[in-house]
């Protein structure tokens, strides 16, 4: 094999799965590879079988590249979960400092039952005020207590 033949066929066996730049360097090595030890004084042929197989070669760089690219994905990954164990840490260390005493995980659900039997409670008590407003006027001014309902009925039928 010629070192034009092998370095196509390294270039064959990784074009279209790594980028044009990852392409480039790799040729580039084997071809200053054979360069080197041909300036060393072995011969093409020689080197080219010590080599080896080019199919062989970029299946191994790709083999390679995937580890790295793993390894790198397992990194980000494991960065991903240390930063968001970091932030619930300081979530949790400023509801310390701030005097939370909700339980960890219930969501503060009962601080929102809470407010809602509140706000209940705050209705209910307005309705009574309307109600018993409503009432003593009725006592007080029966006539016109009515003509308000029937003025306020046309009204709503109008609209």
């Amino acid at each position: 094999m010629q070192r034009i033949d092998f370095l196509e066929q390294l270039q064959e066996g990784l074009a279209g799965q790594v980028s044009t730049a990852e392409l480039r360097e790799q040729i580039n090595y084997y071809s200053q590879y054979i360069d080197d030890e041909v300036a060393k004084g072995a011969s093409e042929e020689a080197v080219l079988d010590d080599l080896g197989d080019p199919w062989a070669i970029a299946h191994n760089i790709l083999d390679d590249i995937e580890r790295r690219e793993g390894k790198e994905a397992a990194r980000r990954e494991q960065a991903e979960r240390d930063a968001a164990s970091d932030w619930n840490q300081a979530a949790h260390d400023t509801g310390k400092e701030s005097g939370y005493t909700g339980q960890q995980g219930s969501g503060g659900g009962g601080s929102y039952l809470l407010v809602l039997l509140i706000a209940i409670l705050i209705i209910v008590v307005i309705v009574g005020i309307v109600l018993t407003v409503l009432g003593t006027l009725a006592r007080s001014f029966p006539l016109l207590f009515v003509i308000i309902i029937i003025l306020w009925a046309i009204r709503r039928l109008r609209s």
